[in-house]
């Protein structure tokens, strides 16, 4: 209500007006009006009645990101502008601002420190996804509702989303930090449309956000990170045979087979320090069992990681 009322004081439809008890008690009346609606969305309409959330104004701006982070944004207002505007915003968007959930928000690393942050909303400080727990294909049944079996574009297209909920990220950066190439991420947004057809954009956006919160809550026992890490490069998988006299070697076919493998990832989606070795410039060919098992553990620096994992 203060926030509402310091508008009407200072600038309200670009107007200068003088504070007053008259002024404060409209603005405070207008407040209680927006706050008892019965919803988030019946809220936005009530505010943009009074032209309280302007995308570019002081209280709720939407971007750009120096404007969300340079001064502490008041929760509820942004949650309210932000649902105001979920049919208009790209879906890249809609991710990053946490859009279909209880309380849609700023996303993380833009969020001011002085920001008050709503006690009765714990899930309001859920952070990102760990991008050490998203492989960079989604689990072929990993997402309640929806079938991926068989589709490693869909796959793909899934963990990009579930990478972009809560952060300030391109679909094209997503794709990077996924191990992918940027271009890659060209046909990602058609992806989301296809795979909504199976439901609805709506329903599909409510599973990413609940898939993202539970890799937060409960992420799997393998750090998919730091396995792309490990094997960011095909020389890398040279190394581990140890020294040339020891005859261990690597074909072409098995190190892109071992990197897809061991890091949930497509043999066509590599590295650009890969892009020798991608489909179809070389083929995927599993090696023999204990080279994997040399690969898994020294990747894995003799943890006690599974080779590999999927959801129950």
């Amino acid at each position: 209500m203060h926030l509402l009322a310091n508008e009407d004081r200072h600038n309200y439809r670009g107007k200068r007006l003088h504070t007053s008890d008259q002024h404060i008690a409209a603005a405070l009346l207008r407040a209680f009006q927006i706050l008892n609606q019965p919803s988030l969305g019946e809220a936005a309409k009530k505010a943009d009645e009074y032209d309280l959330l302007r995308v570019h104004g002081r209280l709720t701006p939407i971007g750009p990101g120096r404007a969300l982070a340079q001064a502490p944004l008041d929760p509820l207002l942004h949650a309210i502008r932000l649902q105001s505007l979920h049919d208009r915003l790209p879906p890249s968007s809609q991710l990053a601002f946490r859009i279909g959930s209880s309380w849609p928000r700023v996303p993380h690393q833009l969020r001011h420190t002085a920001t008050f942050k709503p006690e009765h909303e714990p899930s309001w400080e859920i952070p990102p996804p760990p991008m050490s727990a998203i492989p960079q294909l989604w689990w072929p049944t990993g997402l309640p509702g929806f079938d991926l079996t068989g589709d490693e574009q869909a796959q793909f297209a899934i963990s990009i989303a579930v990478t972009c909920i809560g952060r300030s990220i391109t679909v094209a950066s997503a794709a990077e930090r996924l191990g992918a190439p940027k271009l890659a991420s060209a046909r990602i947004i058609s992806t989301w449309r296809r795979i909504a057809q199976q439901s609805s954009w709506p329903n599909l956006r409510r599973a990413l956000l609940t898939a993202a919160d539970q890799l937060v809550v409960d992420p799997p026992p393998i750090d998919y990170a730091a396995r792309r890490e490990a094997l960011a490069s095909p020389e890398q998988l040279d190394l581990l045979g140890g020294e040339p006299d020891r005859g261990i070697s690597f074909s072409d076919a098995e190190k892109l087979w071992i990197w897809s493998h061991v890091t949930r990832s497509s043999p066509r989606l590599t590295p650009e320090r890969w892009k020798e070795l991608r489909v179809p410039q070389t083929f995927p060919e599993a090696p023999a069992e204990w080279k994997i098992k040399l690969a898994h553990t020294t990747v894995c620096e003799h943890s006690a990681q599974p080779e590999s994992w999927a959801p129950p």
